[in-house]
């Protein structure tokens, strides 16, 4: 979704007030996940990324509190499945991310936007080709030993649907 929004979902208690009201011009009918994955069955869609947080933990943070959860895995809603955004770019953060996560059986779900493949200043160019370069040579040995997989939303799609890849590795996209 554009954005990375809607981020309104209280059935997981994220709640945003200027999604509800309408307040980013965008109006209010697509304003919870709840309602996009609607649509997006009904369109035929299979998966989306979506993004969201907790209130709770918002506010643990902004209190300074850093509560370890695991990472959102992808979920079913509306016939849908619902994939949790947890990085973008693949800087130090994102590498942090995936060093923390990397023996166990969670799927993250990492994304770049193509627009910002030649950048090379700013936020942006943590999403650059040249950084997801770097980062994938990071992790070659990590890959050489099947503890971790690359995969595409649509491959974490279908092993959501019960498929699963080869190898006992945890998918990344």
């Amino acid at each position: 979704p554009p954005f990375n929004r809607p981020m309104h979902f209280p059935q997981r208690a994220a709640f945003s007030v200027s999604e509800s009201l309408g307040l980013h011009g965008r109006g209010r009918g697509r304003q919870s996940i709840g309602s996009l994955a609607r649509a997006l069955h009904r369109s035929g869609y299979g998966w989306c990324r979506v993004s969201f947080e907790n209130k709770l933990v918002r506010l643990a943070k902004l209190l300074g509190i850093r509560p370890r959860e695991a990472p959102r895995q992808p979920f079913f809603l509306h016939s849908v499945v619902a994939i949790p955004l947890h990085a973008t770019g693949f800087g130090p953060a994102t590498r942090a991310l995936v060093t923390e996560w990397l023996r166990t059986d969670k799927t993250l779900a990492i994304y770049a936007h193509p627009n910002q493949a030649l950048a090379k200043t700013g936020s942006e160019a943590e999403q650059s080709a040249e950084c997801l370069s770097e980062f994938l040579e990071q992790l070659r040995p990590e890959r050489e030993r099947d503890e971790v997989e690359f995969v595409t939303m649509g491959t974490i799609e279908q092993l959501a649907r019960g498929g699963r890849s080869s190898g006992s590795a945890s998918p990344v996209s």
